[in-house]
């Protein structure tokens, strides 16, 4: 045994390890190893095996996530109850910059701003009514891009639709 995982927490020197480290060979005296695995503290592993573990371990992504980016669950209270947003560390990032500064600057900010789920953070989480009034009028710019897809899609249809039922009249009429 060469190397050692962390079972409770430890500082080694200027080191301080959590619960799942691994703690390299030579860390730990010799004269402490029994009595900080007697303890609970540590436990002994095999370096071929922590190198075979290694290779073996890929870490999950979760859905949609891009490579390197963490989704957080943020809880948003709305008036129908609340609603579980996942965001990426980066939009919290931008919502908690953006709160930090005035109004006026916020709201050049916000002008520019094209993630709805930054919008909406902003909008659950700063009290100031201008952010609110601001992030309000923003999503509503963002969101006639959106309606206009959607209301091609849905008057494609519709059209489709009445052209079915138009040739279904002149079939009946010929008959």
């Amino acid at each position: 045994m060469s190397s050692y995982v962390c079972k409770k927490p430890i500082s080694l020197g200027r080191n301080s390890y959590a619960c799942g480290d691994i703690i390299p060979e030579g860390e730990i005296l010799p004269e402490r190893v029994l009595m900080l695995t007697k303890s609970g503290h540590i436990t002994g592993i095999d370096s071929g095996l922590l190198d075979v573990v290694a290779e073996a371990i890929t870490p999950l992504e979760p859905y949609g996530a891009k490579k390197d980016e963490i989704r957080i669950p943020v809880p948003i209270t709305t008036e129908n109850g609340t609603q579980v947003l996942l965001v990426g560390t980066e939009t919290i990032a931008e919502a908690i910059r953006v709160m930090q500064l005035s109004v006026k600057e916020a709201e050049k900010e916000i002008a520019e701003i094209k993630d709805e789920s930054t919008l909406i953070i902003l909008n659950a989480c700063d009290s100031r009514k201008g952010i609110k009034i601001v992030t309000e009028e923003r999503a509503t710019q963002l969101q006639p891009a959106e309606d206009k897809e959607s209301e091609t899609d849905q008057e494609d249809e519709t059209s489709a639709g009445q052209m079915k039922m138009e040739d279904l009249e002149e079939s009946a009429g010929d008959a």
